[in-house]
């Protein structure tokens, strides 16, 4: 079983790695670029952590910033400017009129919003003149705020996935007058490829990543973990993720855990940074394991294209957008929603038919690699950004 201090090595060691190799690099072409075609963008999102919505905005910034100049407002720090690897444009207002003097002394020609909707009062009291655009990357109760928000102050919406865009017309009676566009999420590959790690005697690992919350399920995940160790009993369950959790959902976590009779074989690694993903990914393939979805709804699932493009396959519901990310042959290893049992019947296969689970490794990297590129994606992202501001 690894230690505690294993654990924290592989990550510790795997982002120095990745430090020496990249940040200097990366935070030097950010610098050095030129804006091309005159545009200059502000994102706003609520949250600077080491999520998805952060995970993609780093993902686009190297190949984006080569197209135009690129800056980010965060409203809310919880840590997650690593992701950013020295970006010289992040930004961390803590109060509106900070906000607001950003915006104004910058004279932006084009403002992202990333479901952040506290954000467009500051914006319209500012001396903004460019186009919104409004991004969103929530579902469920993380999208409500739509309900009440006015939308005629947008010039145009855009979605990771078709799913997303269909909820915002057909559950939100989101306007059709407003231009709306779909451009998938994309992936670093230079950085989320196999690694050479060794796993030594580790024990099989099912990992599952995610926030502490319902929408995640991780209550479901604990459920299937216990039926998967009685099966299963050389296996370990590892968590990754939750760093931001308020006290209450970590009592709650613990608790279930030890109600599941779990403490022997869980491992919980609150907070992964960026650069030791893919250390992570490649360490539980190398087990023998897999990564495990939960979640009762996703926007697109970006923890699963980033653990196939390091050949750690997948296990997920088709839920939301899923089914439009995990296409063809990766179809094999969905289960129906909330089906915990056709969840644990797919993980007794990933556990126990080894060409069937390495042939879903490679075919998850081949996909991946194929469809969600930095430069195809972020080169039909700009070309959608250019079409907004030009119409």
């Amino acid at each position: 079983m690894a230690s505690k201090n294993s654990i924290q090595q592989l990550g510790s060691e795997s982002g120095a790695a990745c430090r020496a190799a990249g940040s200097e690099s990366f935070s030097a072409c950010c610098c050095a670029i030129k804006k091309v075609n005159g545009l200059k963008i502000l994102y706003i999102y609520r949250y600077l952590l080491l999520g998805g919505v952060c995970t993609q905005l780093s993902n686009r910034l190297v190949h984006l910033s080569k197209k135009c100049e690129v800056h980010f407002a965060f409203l809310r720090d919880h840590g997650g400017e690593t992701a950013f690897r020295k970006h010289p444009h992040v930004y961390k207002p803590k109060t509106d009129d900070e906000l607001k003097e950003l915006i104004n002394k910058n004279n932006y020609d084009l403002i992202i919003n990333v479901d952040t909707e506290e954000a467009y009062e500051v914006i319209h009291a500012s001396t903004f003149q460019g186009k919104v655009i409004h991004e969103v990357h929530g579902t469920s109760k993380r999208i409500e705020y739509l309900k009440w928000l006015d939308v005629s102050t947008i010039d145009a919406l855009i979605t990771p996935t078709q799913y997303v865009m269909d909820v915002l017309r057909k559950e939100y009676n989101v306007s059709t007058n407003i231009p709306a566009y779909v451009t998938p999420n994309c992936l670093e590959l230079e950085h989320f490829y196999p690694r050479s790690v060794s796993a030594g005697e580790q024990p099989r690992v099912m990992l599952w990543i995610g926030k502490i919350n319902d929408h995640k399920n991780w209550r479901g995940f604990i459920e299937l973990a216990a039926d998967y160790t009685e099966t299963y009993p050389d296996s370990e369950i590892w968590m990754a993720g939750g760093e931001t959790a308020s006290p209450r959902p970590v009592k709650e976590l613990l608790a279930y855990v030890e109600e599941h009779k779990l403490m022997n074989k869980w491992r919980w690694l609150p907070r992964v940074e960026y650069e030791a993903m893919p250390h992570l990914y490649s360490f539980v393939a190398q087990t023998g394991g897999f990564t495990m979805s939960t979640s009762t709804n996703e926007s697109f699932g970006m923890t699963l294209i980033e653990a196939l493009a390091c050949e750690c396959p997948v296990i997920a519901p088709n839920v939301g957008g899923i089914p439009e990310v995990l296409r063809g042959s990766l179809q094999r290893a969905m289960y129906p929603g909330n089906d915990l049992q056709g969840a644990l019947s797919l993980a007794g296969k990933m556990s126990e038919d080894q060409q069937w689970r390495m042939s879903l490794a490679k075919e998850g990297r081949e996909e991946v690699a194929a469809r969600y590129g930095v430069e195809p994606v972020v080169d039909h992202y700009f070309s959608t950004l250019q079409t907004i501001v030009n119409q």
